[in-house]
């Protein structure tokens, strides 16, 4: 795996102005446009719907209720582990879930 200019911030700049969050993001993105897939990019949820939001999904495809978090491995540690579990709860007890 080739990593490159790890101090090249053109990486980043082109993910946000695509509206997605990080270089992994675009690459889903452009991932699901090369195969017709539109989801939202960037979407607040709350629980219940339309209340404070207690995540933002990556992408999203609300009217299926489809919620969909690009990530890397050092996300899923401690304090963030936590908060992963906490959000995906609020997200399986709400109703609907």
């Amino acid at each position: 795996m080739e990593l490159g200019d790890t101090h090249d911030p053109r990486p980043w700049l082109e993910s946000y102005a695509a509206g997605v969050g990080s270089p992994l993001e675009l690459k889903f993105l452009r991932l699901f446009e090369k195969h017709g897939f539109q989801p939202a990019k960037q979407v607040e949820i709350g629980i219940p719907d339309g209340t404070t939001p207690i995540t933002i999904a990556d992408f999203a495809v609300p009217e299926r209720q489809l919620a969909i978090y690009i990530d890397g491995a050092s996300v899923h540690l401690g304090h963030v582990s936590r908060r992963d579990a906490y959000i995906r709860n609020k997200l399986r007890s709400a109703t609907p879930p």
